[in-house]
């Protein structure tokens, strides 16, 4: 995204194409195409009880700077007098990773009854050279294998792994990923999400999706 190399490397002959003079920008690891949608959804359900996408969660600061340390992002809402939840995002100067922590105060989640699901998505480029060469899609790690996804399998039909200790999308330089904790394994689904007429033109760029459910701890927080 910084060096200006005249020359396009390619396995075939001849090895070196001349390419025009282009002006460098910085990596965007948000596609342009899903900027319309948020690229990571969260959805709680509570007790049976479904939170809507319409929800409206406040946030306690306009910004964050991190620097030397670690800082917090707590997103929150009041369901009644004594019942709020948080989202607790947590950034660390000096590794890639972010934590999320959903914390329930005034009221304990039955886990038979709660579960978070998050919605992570990706899109694929059947034109990128990169993408010919190495694996660009859905991958899973199920604690015991590294499950590659491949995309024209989803084209047909979603691919579940009922216990992952991580998942998510792999490109030739980037993987984007949710983690779960030690103690609390998730279920995946993975599955194409795109517009049906899409899956025909095998140039047309398609998002596909990973829908990740996990249970929450059933611990409750005193009321703030």
């Amino acid at each position: 995204d910084r060096v200006y190399f005249p020359y396009e490397i390619s396995l075939r002959w001849p090895p070196f194409k001349r390419v025009p003079k282009f002006r460098p920008k910085p990596v965007d690891l948000i596609p342009a195409q899903l900027k319309s949608k948020p690229p990571l959804r969260t959805k709680i359900i509570l007790n049976g009880s479904e939170l809507g996408e319409n929800l409206i969660w406040k946030v306690d600061a306009d910004k964050i700077k991190v620097f030397e340390d670690k800082k917090t992002l707590v997103f929150y809402v009041q369901l009644s007098d004594k019942i709020r939840l948080e989202k607790v995002y947590t950034f660390y100067p000096d590794r890639y990773r972010a934590d999320l922590e959903i914390r329930y105060y005034g009221i304990e989640p039955d886990p038979k009854k709660s579960a978070v699901e998050f919605e992570l998505s990706f899109i694929f480029e059947p034109l990128s050279r990169l993408a010919r060469i190495n694996f660009h899609g859905p991958i899973i790690y199920t604690g015991k294998k590294l499950v590659k996804v491949h995309l024209k399998e989803l084209n047909k039909k979603p691919h579940s792994e009922k216990i992952a200790d991580w998942a998510g999308f792999t490109d030739s330089y980037f993987l984007s990923a949710l983690l779960a904790p030690k103690d609390a394994p998730f279920s995946v689904l993975a599955f194409y999400s795109g517009p049906e007429e899409l899956l025909k033109k095998k140039k047309a760029s398609k998002e596909y999706s990973l829908k990740i459910t996990t249970q929450p701890s059933a611990r409750i927080l005193s009321k703030k």
